[in-house]
């Protein structure tokens, strides 16, 4: 998988998802999943980053697998459908998927949250990127 832009471009562009996690109050989610996607983070966000995880530094490539502990209320919905709004618009999955095979985005929930949210999230991110292209 190749990203056609990063997480920290398309969470800076309001063209893009950066109106998803807006403000300092989304700051850790943002530092999260920028880390969890693989990038650099900046030695201000390095600092956020070992609060909230207890590690050094950031993994350097793209986790297979994201665990958080995170009460009620935490933003969770919210930042994993913007996870996954960037992941299923703005990384290019050729080279894993076959010939004419249709890559999914699976969403799995306890409850109706999460899936409600990214069918509401997806589609005003698809029409917000799709006017900035043109």
């Amino acid at each position: 998988m190749k990203c056609k832009v990063t997480l920290r471009r398309a969470l800076a562009d309001s063209k893009l998802l950066g109106r998803a996690l807006p403000g300092d109050s989304w700051q850790a989610w943002r530092v999260l999943l920028i880390a969890a996607a693989g990038e650099r983070l900046s030695d201000a966000e390095r600092e956020i980053f070992h609060k909230l995880t207890g590690r050094s530094c950031e993994p350097g490539r793209m986790v297979h697998e994201f665990i958080a502990i995170v009460g009620r209320r935490g933003g969770k919905s919210r930042a994993i459908a913007t996870w996954m709004c960037w992941l299923a618009a703005l990384c290019d999955h050729r080279g894993i998927l076959s010939a004419g095979e249709r890559g999914v985005c699976l969403c799995i929930s306890r409850d109706h949250v999460l899936p409600k949210l990214f069918l509401i999230t997806a589609p005003v991110f698809s029409r917000t990127a799709r006017c900035s292209s043109e």
